[in-house]
């Protein structure tokens, strides 16, 4: 072999190397959740396979987002927690965070690198440095979601970007605004319409439904004036006429989303095909499986109806992330999607698993 191939073929593998190193950093990926074990009075950082992270219980805190970050509440000090078990403390004190009410009812905290925080009832945005990174001026405040959140001076609503720049939304007809998904904000007409607005804070759907949802995959289900559910696309086409009693999210996963038709339980998909299960108790799809009950105890099925996980538990919460908090012989634990005990059931209680990027 020539020396100018031998070069040609050392960089080539020297390319493939540094592609595969890339690609293994851009998709590493961590997994924490919360735990509450008997011998300690707070919950405590772990890993997928039970390993804590630092040596502290806290009794108020946060699971990680995203962003790799969780907020502590440890007495009267705020401090957001990294991976490492390392402590960001923030340039300010004493502030109140979106849905503090709501500990552990959902992911809390930072989205897109920022936190929405209030102190003299004004909000403003934490980074992930907890340096304030848009000032506290406004009188209400969402957490952002693609890069954009909805923020409210007085009476006048705004879009604001991750820069803090503002773009006024110029309706006189709104009555009330939530929060974005999938680039989508639903509002509340003073007709008592709901509707949403882009990222642009113009109209994207007009106002015309006694109810919306959030999007989820593309889709949102919708109430009609009749008073029926189906479920609209993103140009507020009908995919699923509004025949429904009630209707939930879809899941990506599964392609499923839970409805109420003459009285009954079942499952849909984008095309309108309804599955039927053996279940005393209908849970959402997540993550690709749906939590049901035979004789008291808790199991999952698939979107064909098939139990992949037997109903042998006696609670759990929904999957997320690959895995799932369960309960046997009282105590918490957590499976993986074949019913695996990826951690014994040795808890009082557990969280569910979130991903950190």
């Amino acid at each position: 072999m020539n020396m100018k191939l031998k070069l040609k073929n050392m960089k080539k593998t020297t390319l493939i190397l540094l592609a595969l190193i890339m690609s293994m950093g851009v998709f590493a990926q961590e997994y924490f959740l919360l735990v509450k074990d008997p011998a300690k009075e707070g919950w405590m950082y772990v890993d997928i396979e039970g390993v804590q992270l630092g040596d502290q219980d806290y009794k108020k805190c946060y699971s990680f987002t995203e962003d790799g970050l969780a907020v502590v509440i440890d007495g009267k000090k705020i401090f957001f927690l990294n991976t490492k078990g390392e402590k960001v403390i923030p340039e300010m004190q004493n502030f109140t965070m979106l849905s503090a009410a709501g500990m552990f009812g959902g992911n809390r905290g930072f989205q897109n690198g920022l936190l929405a925080v209030k102190r003299s009832e004004r909000w403003g945005y934490l980074n992930t440095q907890g340096k304030l990174a848009i000032p506290l001026k406004y009188t209400r405040a969402t957490n952002f979601d693609n890069g954009h959140a909805i923020v409210a001076k007085g009476d006048k609503y705004f879009v604001i970007d991750k820069k803090g720049t503002e773009t006024e939304i110029n309706m006189e007809d709104i009555a009330k605004i939530q929060h974005f998904s999938e680039g989508l904000v639903p509002f509340y007409s003073k007709k008592k319409k709901w509707g949403y607005l882009g990222t642009d804070g113009k109209v994207a759907i007009e106002a015309q439904f006694k109810a919306v949802g959030y999007f989820h995959n593309g889709y949102a289900w919708a109430r009609d004036k009749k008073g029926k559910y189906g479920y609209i696309d993103k140009k507020g086409n009908w995919i699923l006429e509004p025949i429904y009693d009630s209707a939930k999210d879809f899941d990506k996963e599964s392609g499923m989303a839970r409805v109420k038709l003459k009285g009954k339980w079942g499952y849909v998909n984008s095309k309108g095909d309804f599955l039927k299960v053996d279940t005393e108790k209908w849970g959402d799809f997540r993550d690709g499986l749906a939590k049901g009950r035979k004789d008291g105890l808790i199991g999952f099925y698939d979107n064909t109806g098939k139990w992949v996980i037997e109903p042998t538990l006696q609670g759990s919460r929904n999957f997320k992330n690959g895995y799932c908090a369960a309960k046997k012989d009282e105590m918490w634990g957590l499976i993986n999607k074949e019913g695996e005990w990826v951690i014994e059931p040795r808890y009082t209680g557990i969280k569910d698993v979130e991903k950190v990027d």
